[in-house]
């Protein structure tokens, strides 16, 4: 992928700032969202979304789908499609849910939680918090080093942007932190 390289030395320290408060924002709603993959409680559209055919086209295509519970969702083939098209698919796309086969539909629901389950969907949040803490302090580095490139501005200003910048570090590390905890509960409960 090209990456655009942007001219440092003449951004303003407030474009740093809000580029900042937008990476920041970014990483929250992903660790939130990588979080809610590693367990999910509901079953939702977006796994659906995710599960490709051996065509490598989405199975939201070919399937009707129908919501049973929050855990379970109902997949009917559209026009003369048969059953025994998708499953290939559905096996291969290594899916952490339950596939239960009927004549003339498929049924996935999630896997009943045990407590083994629990203890490795934990460790893996905790890896990936840790992960995206060790990305918190990449970003603070990577902006501290643009606010020191910065042209034309006095050191006193500079230090107050510097300061910002920790600060909205710190709310960000107390909003992962939440989040973190917020996961964590709902998988021990």
């Amino acid at each position: 992928m090209f990456k655009t390289r942007l001219d440092y030395p003449n951004l303003t320290s407030k474009d740093i700032c809000l580029q900042l408060n937008r990476s920041l924002l970014n990483l929250i709603k992903n660790f939130d969202h990588m979080s809610n993959k590693i367990l999910p409680s509901r079953l939702n559209m977006s796994v659906i979304n995710e599960i490709k055919t051996t065509q490598n086209q989405p199975l939201k295509t070919f399937y009707e789908c129908s919501y049973i519970s929050d855990t379970v969702i109902e997949l009917r083939p559209i026009c003369k499609l048969k059953i025994n098209d998708i499953i290939p698919s559905l096996i291969s796309n290594n899916l952490n849910i339950n596939i239960k086969i009927n004549k003339d539909h498929i049924k996935l629901s999630l896997p009943s939680i045990t407590t083994q389950r629990r203890r490795i969907a934990l460790n893996e949040l905790s890896k990936t918090f840790e992960k995206y803490k060790t990305s918190i302090r990449t970003i603070r580095k990577e902006f501290i080093n643009k606010i020191k490139l910065v042209k034309g501005i006095c050191e006193d200003t500079r230090l107050s942007f510097l300061k910002q910048i920790d600060n909205d570090i710190t709310k960000t590390i107390i909003l992962l932190s939440d989040s973190y905890s917020r996961n964590k509960n709902r998988l021990l409960s």
